[in-house]
């Protein structure tokens, strides 16, 4: 790591403690009654994991098990709450350094990738861009969820492809097989950009299967839980749930909440009674039974997704404060440039493969579901280094046209 490097890391974690010593309210607890209201899911089971019920409860209810959830984060959460003797505030300033320390870390991970893409010359601004970056800063600082962790894995398991060249040996795949099912364990989002690596692989099925049975091994043993213990396969439950709040007659592109068992005393009592595996097949019923009937409603609802998805809601969408305009502005500018970069990355021989592979495959999901802004942070390191590609192809373009002006 360069002196430069390192010291973006260090100005990135400053930057987001003096966050959290301007705002006050790490995660957002002093103005949440409950745990449930300013950590959600993910806290619901962590407390449900620190009292010994085991990962269960995901509505901050006495449910019994669940898979709504991936586990490396509850599991993150219980450990905090456990060593900081409940989750109070002791607990969410220590998790809250904890995400800071991750995301300021992620500069390090963000010039390894542009390395390994065959951009060096990318690797220092993308770190100092990192830590000064807008939505980077706020997710780790005041959001209760993995978002910061995803960010950073996706990153490192990019760059560790990347640098492990396109031919390695089978040994080597299948452990960025294993780092992959790690990342999935804590967010399996990723995984929708993981036919990525195939071409990258040369389409070798000796690369491609050792990798495929390392992410295999380290997620089998969940998924063979969530099937004994909640009666659905799957290292998350929730998919079709998520299918049905963003697609029925109320529908607008994000979910409606009124239709979801954490916000819709309905739900949450049709939930309780059915038990998730129940549930979850209904609401997939439910779902698939309206998309059928709407189809042309289902694909303007998804084009509506990823218009959001990339630029988020307009500017007549949504009232804004300074900070909103400011998320807003990045998320606009930034979304715009990477899909610029489907037609003008230019790198190492394959990356295009990469690049283009993670920006169009990661919004799949969100795309047929409903989107919130942070849905598409995961992959803003990748979407930093094709801004950033962009932007310089366009500078020696235009630099280029002067030295001809001048040559003429």
């Amino acid at each position: 790591m360069s002196r430069s490097i390192r010291w973006a890391v260090l100005v990135a974690f400053a930057v987001r403690l003096g966050a959290l010593l301007y705002l006050g309210d790490p995660l957002g607890i002093h103005h949440a009654p409950t745990t449930w209201d300013w950590g959600y899911e993910q806290a619901a089971v962590g407390r449900a994991l620190a009292r010994g019920d085991g990962f269960a409860d995901a509505f901050g209810r006495d449910s019994g098990p669940t898979g709504w959830a991936a586990p490396a984060y509850p599991l993150i959460f219980a450990a905090f709450t456990r060593l900081f003797g409940g989750a109070g505030e002791p607990m969410a300033w220590a998790l809250a350094l904890f995400q800071a320390l991750v995301s300021a870390l992620t500069c390090a991970a963000l010039a390894a990738l542009a390395r390994g893409l065959g951009r060096s010359e990318l690797a220092r601004p993308a770190a100092w861009i990192w830590a000064f970056y807008p939505p980077a800063i706020w997710y780790s600082v005041t959001l209760l969820w993995d978002s910061t962790l995803v960010a950073f894995g996706v990153c490192v398991w990019l760059a560790a492809l990347t640098r492990a060249g396109r031919s390695p040996r089978p040994a080597r795949a299948f452990k960025l097989g294993l780092g992959l099912g790690l990342l999935a364990l804590v967010n399996p989002a990723p995984l929708a950009f993981a036919p990525a690596a195939a071409p990258w692989l040369r389409f070798s099925w000796r690369r491609i299967g050792a990798l495929g049975l390392g992410t295999v091994l380290v997620l089998l043993p969940w998924v063979a839980r969530n099937h004994y213990a909640v009666g659905r396969a799957g290292l998350r439950t929730n998919f079709w749930v998520e299918l049905r709040v963003g697609n029925n007659d109320l529908a607008e592109g994000r979910f409606v909440g009124g239709l979801h068992p954490a916000y819709g005393p309905e739900e949450i009592r049709r939930y309780d009674s059915m038990g998730e595996a129940a549930y979850v097949a209904w609401a997939g019923e439910q779902a698939r039974s309206w998309i059928a009937s709407h189809p042309a409603r289902f694909l303007a609802l998804c084009g509506t997704r990823l218009r959001r998805f990339w630029i988020g809601l307009g500017p007549f969408e949504k009232q804004r404060d300074w900070m909103g305009w400011i998320e807003w502005g990045v998320t606009l500018s930034s979304g715009i440039l990477a899909l610029c970069a489907l037609f003008a990355w230019r790198g190492a021989p394959g990356t295009g493969w990469l690049v283009r592979g993670v920006l169009l495959l990661f919004p799949l999901v969100y795309t047929v579901t409903h989107v919130l802004p942070r849905y598409r942070f995961p992959i803003d390191g990748v979407i930093v280094l094709a801004a950033l590609a962009v932007l310089g192809r366009a500078g020696s373009c235009v630099a280029g046209g002067e030295e001809a002006q001048v040559a003429s």
